[in-house]
């Protein structure tokens, strides 16, 4: 039995450390996406959501290759997880660091720059 322990103990460690990086309540990007941004940003990034129409300010585009570029991935996380009056920008654009993980909100931010532009 103590054989057994010693090869199972680091055994249970490493799936135990496994565990706690990798977070299990982090959904796929694109579903976040989809529950969180797509109603005013749309499917297709260009700020043609179904409720973008009832905003003040239109929805950022992020098929604007060059205004996606010179955004730095500070700045998204901190507009998507402060909203957009902590930038500079609409306040219509809520805060997500309630209801999104950190993780989330870095995955997030690497797919608006790089999903809606993979082509240039």
């Amino acid at each position: 039995m103590r054989g057994h322990l010693k090869i199972l103990g680091p055994v249970i460690v490493a799936l135990l450390t496994f565990s706690i990086a990798a977070p299990a309540h982090a959904a796929p990007v694109e579903k976040v996406y989809a529950k969180k941004c797509r109603k005013c940003h749309g499917s297709s990034g260009t700020g043609d959501g179904p409720a973008a129409g009832a905003l003040d300010v239109h929805p950022g585009n992020f098929t604007d290759c060059a205004a996606m570029k010179s955004r730095t991935h500070e700045y998204l996380v901190d507009i998507i997880s402060k909203g957009g009056g902590a930038v500079g920008k609409s306040d219509q654009m809520p805060a997500h660091r309630k209801k999104l993980s950190p993780e989330e909100i870095d995955g997030l931010a690497s797919y608006v720059s790089t999903h809606f532009c993979a082509g240039e």
